[in-house]
């Protein structure tokens, strides 16, 4: 990834996603964009396991013609709202000051069943302090609810979005605006999941959308966490819609990518061109 391939690597090392790290990336990424005079219309975040299942000429036409500021899936967090997760796991979540990190890793199987008993206890018997073990080792302290500016929701989501310039200048400057807010985010589980989506959603003249480009299958996963997609899905994702999906992983199934750029590549060329 030296200078001829036109990539930059922005390295922030050390978290995972249970802390603000994804976040501080994303963030690092937008700004280094800023300071080089990167004059670009959309910024796309995608993981490891993502990969394209239709030409990208065709989703930079989409992006353009769409008529959305933004594309994330995102809904309010506040049982009250609908809420997007359970009232026990939006309350863990986001609802305390995660001041004692002790690991930013799940605990093995062994020792969280020996801390269930006394993270029930904890947790149940009263609400000024939560003991996670779920995303990691850690103690929070609760924290008060009207963090957020005057007439703001949380919301939540997916962390995979597509920011127009606009959102994206949006997002940069709320962060220069108000840094105490911030910082309340940073001390939150999955801040990566609320941040982006809370910013934006609580800004009206910005046109969100929710139909994000990724196809992603939680049908059939345990956890929460996205199912494996394999060589027999090729025909469901090329006819999905989608522009990319997730997750793959090549040692679950070596030659789904392989199927997939037959695929992609097999497109009129025209489609290409402008990739």
């Amino acid at each position: 990834l030296g200078a001829p391939s036109r990539v930059d690597v922005v390295n922030r090392p050390g978290g995972n996603r249970v802390d603000f790290y994804q976040v501080d990336g994303y963030l690092d990424a937008l700004s280094l964009a800023r300071r080089r005079g990167f004059d670009f219309d959309w910024v796309v975040n995608l993981t490891g396991q993502c990969y394209p299942v239709r030409p990208l000429a065709g989703f930079a036409d989409a992006l353009a013609r769409g008529g959305a500021d933004a594309y994330l899936f995102h809904r309010p967090v506040e049982p009250a709202d609908g809420g997007l997760w359970p009232v026990s796991e939006a309350r863990g979540r986001y609802g305390y000051r995660y001041r004692w990190r002790l690991s930013r890793h799940p605990p093995p199987a062994a020792a969280r069943l020996a801390l269930a008993a006394i993270r029930e206890v904890v947790n149940r018997s009263q609400r000024w302090i939560c003991l996670d073990t779920t995303y990691g080792l850690q103690v929070g302290v609760r924290a008060p609810a009207d963090f957020l500016p005057v007439g703001w929701r949380l919301h939540g989501g997916f962390h995979f979005m597509a920011l127009g310039r606009l959102a994206a200048d949006r997002l940069l400057a709320f962060c220069a605006d108000r840094p105490d807010v911030v910082a309340r985010f940073r001390q939150m589980n999955l801040p990566s999941e609320v941040f982006a989506h809370t910013v934006l959603a609580n800004q009206p003249d910005l046109r969100l959308s929710q139909d994000v480009p990724l196809y992603v299958d939680y049908s059939r996963a345990p956890g929460g966490r996205p199912r494996v997609l394999t060589s027999s899905d090729v025909d469901t994702l090329v006819a999905s819609g989608y522009f990319f999906a997730r997750k793959f992983d090549l040692r679950v199934d070596a030659q789904v990518l392989d199927r997939l750029d037959e695929v992609v590549l097999a497109q009129p060329a025209q489609a290409l061109s402008a990739a």
